[in-house]
């Protein structure tokens, strides 16, 4: 009869990277969820783009990193607020802003 001990092992390997892979991040102050325009949004941070002429936001599995991004007046941006969205993945909290 074959031990249990390696099934158990894989079972807690398992059990332990899916626990990892659900977790939030909550040391950062992103993670969880914001409201954008009255939308559900996953929260992925905020970058400050002021002074800037370009930069990268990060589009992934139902988010957007950064997911609100800031500029200034009289940068290339407009002023006040402006939504994106993933078409397929809205109502799935792939919500964002940028605000300037």
């Amino acid at each position: 009869m074959r031990s249990r001990l390696p099934r158990l092992l894989i079972l807690a390997l398992a059990l332990g990277m899916v626990a990892a892979a659900c977790s939030k991040k909550s040391e950062s102050g992103e993670g969880g969820k914001i409201t954008i325009n009255g939308e559900s949004a996953n929260n992925h941070g905020t970058k400050d783009f002021s002074g800037k002429s370009e930069g990268d936001v990060e589009m992934d599995n139902f988010y957007f990193d950064p997911t609100v991004i800031k500029g200034s007046p009289g940068q290339t941006l407009q002023s006040g607020i402006l939504e994106f969205h993933c078409k397929y993945h809205q109502s799935s909290g792939m919500v964002g802003e940028l605000s300037a």
